[in-house]
This record gives C-alpha cells, sequence and structure tokens, in this order.
C-alpha cells in the first residue's frame, strides 16, 4: 500500500506541486517587474503575521462590505494582471469568483501557508 501512495504522488500530486511553485515564482517575478500585482484577500489580524513581499492587501471582507469596493479594486490593481491569495485558497478562490463576475479575471496562486515557503516575505 505505501508503494501504491508513493506512485501515486510522484505521478499525480507532486507534478502539481511543482508546477504551483513555478506558477507562483513567476507571478512574484512579474510582480517585481510592475507587470502583475499580488493581492492578499486574508483579514488584518492574518496579515500581521507577514504577507509576500510587495503584495497588496484587499482584505475579502471589504469585498463583501464595502459597496464602492470595486472601484478601490480597480485603483489598487490598475491594468496588471491580478494574481490572489489567502491563507489556504479558499478565500482568495471565492475573490477570483467575484471578480469574474464583474468583468475582472485573476489567477489564485493559494495559500500563505504555502507560498511562505516559496517566495520572500515582509512583515506589515
Amino acid at each position: 500500500m505505501k508503494k501504491i501512495l508513493s506512485i501515486i504522488f510522484s505521478l499525480l500530486i507532486a507534478p502539481l506541486m511543482a508546477q504551483n511553485s513555478q506558477l507562483s515564482k513567476d507571478a512574484f517575478d512579474q510582480a517585481k517587474k510592475g507587470e502583475a500585482i499580488l493581492i492578499d484577500v486574508r483579514e488584518q489580524g492574518e496579515v500581521a503575521d507577514g504577507m509576500i513581499e510587495n503584495a497588496k492587501w484587499f482584505a475579502l471582507s471589504k469585498i463583501n462590505h464595502d459597496k464602492n469596493w470595486l472601484s478601490e479594486f480597480k485603483n489598487v490593481v490598475g491594468n496588471k494582471k491580478i494574481y490572489l491569495y489567502c491563507r489556504s485558497g479558499g478565500r482568495s478562490g471565492r475573490v477570483q469568483s467575484i471578480l469574474k463576475k464583474n468583468g475582472i479575471e485573476a489567477v489564485n496562486l493559494g495559500g500563505y501557508m504555502t507560498l511562505q515557503n516559496q517566495l520572500p516575505t515582509q512583515k506589515k
């Protein structure tokens, strides 16, 4: 059974993890060049523990409760490619769906718990 699980991991899971890691690094490099923007959608208490370097903070709660969030969001992102993340990937997925309904394309990078091991971080 262990051998079967090891084979499944090496054939299915490991390539997906490597692909996501490369996407995260590409997104970070694009953001450093000013071609993209990283958006952290976690709440204030969560970002106090750290954020991906040069990411902008735009909490999901703001989107849910501020009627003017869309114009403010557009001001923050400009015309750059948008990459989203949260703690584990769920909320950034919800934000991705909300943005799509508003005609804005974004990529969900997943969670800070994983990204902090792949990309430089900073304290907010």
